[in-house]
């Protein structure tokens, strides 16, 4: 059974609107003003709020607004019922968040229509989100305890081989073992490193006096940055030919790290999911949407489905390919994007290649 709260001053319309909503089967809370709403809202936390607009000392747009700033009703939807439903006033109020108008009189099927939408609605938005979460938790328990073991099933086999060995292992041998621990290491280095970045990411996403810190960083020369980081994947890919670079100079609010590693997941995922003699073109330009970055490889591509779908986790194809990592890099590259003021767009074709386009605000 839902629960609806009524916040109304006028006793006739409390009462009358009451009844009706309770024969239709739901749970009903009142109030008689916009303060006891308040109240009766935080403490009930209802499925949906019905509040009349001009109410004595907090009116419904007081109410509304109250309760959008607690998080326990952020996303409660709300009905306004009003006398009054000019253009103005309506944009007043879902600029604060509401999600419907009512005008008084109204019919009593209008009502119950537009109470059973809004819950509608909203139950649609919770399974939606029930799915994605429940997604990622499969996302999770299938992709993580693989990236772990792999390379570190890798180390710890090679270290059980020298140990066992070692009397008669030739110095080749143990050069090329010790790669093959160095490799392993790395891998899992950077499983952790960017596991733990995403977290941080996603905590600072809700911090406004460090995003506004990291803004505030200076960089004056952020071709050489991109420069170092795809010559630098180039060379280990061995496809130094590969790399076509067109690079303009600028100064941006990011520090050197945070566009290197936007960079680097970008690019590393260029040359991974491309073919040997295949270009990767790098460019970037200022123009009046500011400095923008432009990666564009010739490989696998995506289907349309999956780059609406980018985020934590996700392993697109997973079954006819096999992947390194978690699937957090390019979620990483686009969220320290947007933190820093940018936009990240990502167009990919199926089997004739992707580019991602970052832009950046100018300083």
């Amino acid at each position: 059974m839902s629960r609806v709260l009524i916040i109304e001053d006028e006793s006739d319309i409390l009462e009358n609107v009451s009844e009706l909503l309770a024969l239709e089967g739901f749970d009903i809370l009142t109030a008689s003003n916009g303060f006891e709403g308040v109240k009766v809202a935080l403490a009930n936390q209802p499925d949906l709020i019905v509040s009349d607009i001009k109410m004595p000392e907090l009116d419904g747009y007081g109410v509304l607004l109250e309760l959008r700033n607690d998080p326990r009703t952020s996303t409660t939807p709300f009905i306004f019922l009003t006398a009054r439903a000019d253009r103005e006033s309506m944009r007043h109020g879902m600029e604060l968040g509401a999600d419907d108008y009512l005008m008084k009189p109204f019919e009593p099927q209008e009502l119950i229509n537009a109470v059973r939408t809004r819950l509608q609605k909203q139950q649609q938005l919770l399974e939606d989100q029930n799915s994605r979460l429940s997604k990622l938790r499969n996302n999770i328990v299938q992709a993580v305890p693989h990236e772990l073991r792999t390379p570190l099933t890798g180390i710890l086999g090679c270290a059980e081989y020298l140990l066992m060995d070692y009397e008669d292992i030739e110095p080749r041998r143990i050069h090329d073992t010790a790669q093959i621990i160095l490799r392993s290491g790395r891998r899992l280095q950077k499983i952790i490193e960017n596991y733990v970045l995403y977290a941080q990411i996603e905590v600072t996403i809700a911090d406004e006096e460090r995003v506004n810190a990291m803004r505030a960083e200076r960089l004056d020369y952020p071709e050489v940055v991109i420069r170092q980081v795809c010559e630098e994947i180039a060379e280990q890919a061995a496809r130094e030919d590969d790399l076509l670079l067109d690079l303009s100079p600028v100064t941006l609010g990011i520090a050197p790290d945070n566009l290197q590693k936007i960079v680097r997941e970008i690019v590393d995922n260029a040359f991974r999911f491309s073919t040997k003699d295949s270009k990767i073109e790098i460019q970037s330009s200022l123009n009046n949407r500011g400095y923008t970055i432009s990666i564009r490889d010739n490989g696998r591509g995506m289907k349309q489905e999956d780059t609406r779908n980018i985020g934590a986790y996700n392993q697109f194809d997973r079954e006819f390919y096999e992947h390194q990592g978690l699937g957090l890099g390019l979620i990483i590259a686009k969220r320290l994007t947007e933190i820093h003021g940018g936009k990240f767009d990502l167009n990919s074709v199926l089997d004739q290649g992707t580019t991602v386009t970052l832009t950046f605000p100018v300083v």
